[in-house]
């Protein structure tokens, strides 16, 4: 009989196992090995912290129907690179990333991510998981660049969602005019304005945690003539207002309030100094508000240099468009002179946080 009970021990255990929890479906254990990643960004942004300091919040990021191109590689413990995406588009969708078809994690390994947005940024060869690389041009480009990257050892087979951190890799400018005089009948009517002399072509390298100066590589070639504006008619010329908080809220037609542009040492020794000019023609009216005193038949032209140096704790630094920053240029006019002054307040890291969402 003890011989009897001893065989039928393993048999009952095994029943008793079974009891205990139920077998995983083929489907359902592949489904949590399925590659995800967040869903939902941090809402506190910059633009609560700088208020209008900052263009606008990166929520729209997270709008129905926007991609971001994603690329991936495995490294085996073989040190054997395998690409699993390849700038692959993944969409919001009230909440979701969503792509076809599914990847799944592998185990073991090292797994390498960038992420890019827009979609439509111009990637170039030599992408992988490990670096992107990506061109911009600031004659046909004017969007808020950012970029993510994650690394992830496979040697506890974690397969929890991959969080990112967008980053800025752009720097953000925007210039504004208030006029110096009280004359409410003196109005400073602006028709056209530019930046001169800067980098305005570069490849972004983002191979390491953060974007930096360093991350960029720009042409040697400085235009002229880049972030144009002018007014096609008199009836868009932007009548300068007497505060810089009204200038803020112009609207008039192709005018952009800010401009994301190749960061870059402001700091040059060959003669083109970076500089903004702006023209505009000067009116004169009578205390009635309406019958003209003074007027320019031809706009008047101005430039100022931009500030290409700065001290701190008592030491002359050189000025930088610094990647995830963004420089306010306040410029007042008044008869006869134009002063320029800088603000620079640091952008903001949005932040996705893990949540249910397959990637």
């Amino acid at each position: 009989m003890r011989s009897y009970w001893l065989a039928m021990l393993p048999l009952l255990l095994a029943v008793l196992t079974g009891c205990e929890r139920e077998p995983v479906a083929a489907g359902e254990a592949e489904a949590m090995r399925a590659i995800r990643f967040n869903a939902r960004p941090e809402l506190s942004s910059a633009v609560t912290r700088a208020g209008e300091d900052v263009p606008d919040a990166s929520d729209y990021l997270f709008t129905n129907g926007n991609q971001i191109g994603v690329f991936a590689t495995w490294v085996s413990d073989e040190h054997v690179s395998t690409d699993v995406f390849s700038k692959i588009p993944v969409t919001y969708d009230d909440g979701d990333w969503l792509y076809s078809p599914l990847k799944y994690w592998r185990r073991g390994g090292k797994y390498h991510f960038r992420a890019v947005f827009p979609f439509g940024v111009n990637t170039q060869y030599g992408t992988d998981g490990t670096r992107l690389v990506a061109s911009y041009s600031m004659f046909a480009d004017n969007y808020d660049l950012m970029v993510a990257g994650y690394e992830r050892d496979m040697a506890g087979d974690d397969t929890s969602p991959v969080p990112l951190v967008f980053k800025h890799a752009c720097a953000a400018v925007r210039v504004v005019f208030r006029k110096g005089s009280e004359d409410e009948n003196r109005h400073y009517l602006l028709n056209s304005c530019q930046m001169k002399y800067l980098r305005s072509m570069g490849v972004l390298v983002y191979d390491q945690d953060d974007v930096t100066l360093d991350s960029w590589q720009s042409a040697e070639f400085r235009s002229p003539s880049v972030l144009a504006w002018s007014a096609g008619s008199e009836s868009q010329y932007i009548d300068v207002p007497a505060s810089y908080t009204d200038f803020k809220q112009v609207n008039a037609h192709g005018w952009n309030q800010w401009h994301f542009v190749i960061p870059q040492n402001l700091n040059e020794d060959d003669g083109n100094h970076p500089a903004l000019e702006f023209s505009m023609h000067v009116r004169q009216y009578h205390d009635d508000g309406v019958t003209l005193s003074y007027q320019t038949d031809e706009p008047v032209y101005t430039t100022l240099r931009l500030p290409e140096t700065y001290t701190e704790n008592d030491q002359t630094k050189d000025f930088c468009w610094e990647p995830g920053k963004t420089y306010t240029y306040y410029v007042q006019i008044q008869a006869g002179q134009a002063s320029i002054n800088v603000k620079v307040v640091d952008w903001d890291a949005y932040y996705v946080y893990v949540d249910d969402l397959i990637f």
